[in-house]
């Protein structure tokens, strides 16, 4: 029987974007280095930032909601609001 070629299976690190063998040593070697550190670093700054964003826009809606309420509040006791 003949034997026949067989590639070895590639991982695609997600934060380097880079493909290596899809080994425990390789991977290893691959997380080790400061390039894969880097690129963590810089992808959790990224969430951070992100996060952040995300909670400074919800809390400017949330303002705008209480305002909004407030105003309308204020607006049905002025005019709407049964004399009791």
């Amino acid at each position: 029987m003949t034997e026949y070629w067989k590639s070895v299976p590639m991982w695609r690190c997600p934060y380097c974007k880079c493909n290596i063998q899809d080994t425990a040593a390789a991977r290893k070697f691959h997380e080790s280095g400061k390039r894969h550190k880097e690129a963590v670093e810089q992808y959790m700054l990224e969430m951070r930032v992100k996060n952040y964003q995300r909670q400074m826009a919800r809390d400017e809606v949330e303002d705008e909601l209480k305002k909004i309420e407030a105003a309308a509040l204020k607006s049905y006791r002025a005019h709407d609001a049964p004399d009791g």
